[in-house]
């Protein structure tokens, strides 16, 4: 595995594929380095600007470079929040 703007890529990926996971992030990797669920990123996509929608499914993209400031900033204050047991900061 090599990293790549902070996602793990396999060194078998097409080099496509690994263009679009540079460039893309999914929902579901956001509610994972967030630490949140996909119901809480629903409730706090304002944060976020709009999704790209995927026609005919219900998979969001984000353009990576434009979130990924917002991002590590909800994922350092989730983790700051009081009672979150994904580690509390130091």
């Amino acid at each position: 595995m090599t990293t790549q703007n902070n996602t793990s890529v396999a060194a078998d990926v097409s080099p496509n594929q690994a263009e679009f996971d540079a460039k893309y992030i999914t929902a579901n990797e956001i509610c994972q380095r967030v630490g949140i669920s996909r119901p809480a990123l629903q409730n706090g996509k304002r944060k976020l600007p709009p999704p790209i929608i995927i026609p005919g499914s219900q998979n969001q993209l984000w353009i990576r470079a434009e979130v990924e400031e917002i991002i590590n900033a909800w994922a350092i204050m989730n983790k700051a929040r009081p009672g979150n047991k994904s580690g509390a900061a130091a």
